[in-house]
């Protein structure tokens, strides 16, 4: 009997079901959220991106440089705001936010 690594059932998942890559990557920002773990976050991505396709598709249907892809998604540095937003927009997925639930908002809403 063979056994296939986590690694390949779960892109072999997210390319048949655009909600597994969307729910992979929730988790995977909560994780960020509790330990500001970066890397571990754009590693994450890189998955997503290789279940669509990979980076060289990724590269080629948005303009951006191949290398800076690879060394971005391998958590070596962190991408702009506009980079990482057309990557999850080739992941068929968008950024959003919510308000926290660790931060209060300290303002009295008064006009000064």
């Amino acid at each position: 009997m063979s056994y296939r690594k986590w690694h390949e059932v779960s892109v072999e998942r997210m390319k048949k079901d655009a909600k597994t890559a969307s729910a992979y990557l929730k988790l995977a920002l909560e994780e960020y959220e509790k330990d500001a773990d970066a890397a571990a976050l754009l590693v994450a991505l890189r998955t997503v991106v290789e279940a669509r396709g990979g980076i060289g598709t990724l590269s080629k249907a948005t303009g951006l440089n191949r290398q800076t892809l690879y060394r971005t998604l391998a958590g070596q540095h962190s991408p702009r705001l506009d980079t990482l937003t057309t990557i999850l927009n080739f992941c068929g997925l968008t950024l959003s936010l919510k308000p926290s639930k660790t931060h209060r908002f300290m303002g009295t809403g008064a006009a000064a």
